[in-house]
């Protein structure tokens, strides 16, 4: 189940792993509708009927994203796995949804306090996520012609040294996976 699915990118990733892909979603996009249509915090299935759960950069979107670990962990059968991804460190976006960002300990000792089983990754260290503000500043303010050299550089340069000189503290963003 992709949950805040929109027009179900990863479904060419995965789609040849599962016996089925279902996209849920609130909102058609584009003129594609989800699988099922609903809320990530009011999901319309049974519980224990899931085997994996995709979730990417929808939490931060959600009014209450406690509920919905909650409902992924309803819907998850036992030994069911949940993989999330979301910001930590991020500039507004998808306004007016736009309500939160989240830390390794409240993956760990709140969000998914559940789960048997959590795994948390960093995407990307201090370096790489000062950076990456700095790139997202300058494709503001300037033409695209004179940003995009500047952001080619910076990563080409930054995102070796970010893994040499890797600092989990400031991340742009996370990865769970989780088991029930």
């Amino acid at each position: 189940l992709d949950v805040g699915a929109g027009m179900s990118p990863y479904k060419p990733f995965f789609e040849k792993y599962v016996n089925e892909y279902i996209g849920l979603d609130a909102y058609d996009y584009d003129g594609i509708s989800p699988d099922i249509t609903g809320t990530a915090e009011k999901i319309p299935l049974k519980n224990n009927t899931i085997d994996t759960v995709l979730c990417t950069q929808v939490l931060e979107h959600v009014q209450e994203p406690q509920k919905v670990i909650d409902e992924i962990y309803r819907i998850l059968k036992p030994n069911g796995i949940c993989i999330l991804t979301t910001h930590m460190a991020n500039p507004l976006h998808g306004l007016p949804y736009d309500y939160y960002r989240f830390t390794r300990i409240c993956f760990e000792k709140v969000l998914f306090k559940k789960f048997k089983k959590i795994y948390v990754k960093e995407n990307g260290g201090a370096l790489l996520s000062i950076f990456q503000f700095i790139n997202w500043g300058i494709t503001d303010i300037l033409p695209k012609f004179i940003a995009m050299p500047f952001v080619i550089l910076i990563n080409i340069i930054i995102k070796p040294l970010d893994k040499i000189m890797f600092n989990p503290m400031f991340t742009t963003n996370y990865i769970v996976v989780a088991t029930k």
